[in-house]
């Protein structure tokens, strides 16, 4: 299963109601896995409209969110025993500046893999080889998030064969 973006929070989700019977591998593409640090610094009003938070307190956050957060250690997803969890691939970029690749990626990584999973890290740069006709799409791929390399497809088919899925 395949989630980039705001869209690992469904893959990720979707993972710990059905299981690894139903999804034997799980990549992120950019993906957004802190939900608190999301809600504090870049993404306050989709987070307060999914669940329904009308205030900006840490407090209203954390009470309609519990066990919604990959990264906190109440996600529902940690009661799967870690034998059963699917192995991930992350990919993203040092110079993401809309979901941070240290707190979001690189947390979630490091939680799965402390908590006995499979999860394996691809950095990307983000800027590399910008052609001037790209303009239009230079504070996006400045930022590293949703830029094209990201979807490193040789790589992901890779992965899949080397976990045999």
């Amino acid at each position: 299963m395949l989630g980039a973006s705001n869209g690992f929070m469904t893959t990720l989700n979707s993972v710990a109601l059905l299981g690894s019977e139903a999804v034997s591998a799980i990549v992120g593409l950019y993906p957004l896995c802190n939900l608190r640090h999301a809600f504090r610094h870049t993404h306050r009003a989709q987070v307060k409209q999914a669940y329904g938070i009308v205030t900006d307190e840490d407090t209203e956050f954390a009470e309609k969110t519990a066990g919604s957060d990959p990264c906190c250690r109440d996600w529902h997803g940690w009661s799967i025993e870690p034998e059963h969890r699917p192995p991930a691939l992350l990919i993203g970029s040092a110079q993401d500046r809309v979901l941070p690749m240290a707190e979001h990626a690189v947390k979630w990584g490091e939680l799965y893999r402390a908590n006995g999973s499979t999860a394996e890290l691809i950095r990307v740069n983000g800027q590399e080889g910008q052609a001037a006709q790209e303009a239009q799409r230079a504070q996006i791929v400045q930022a590293g998030h949703g830029d094209w390399r990201h979807f490193r497809q040789d790589d992901i088919v890779h992965w899949f064969k080397t976990k045999g899925v």
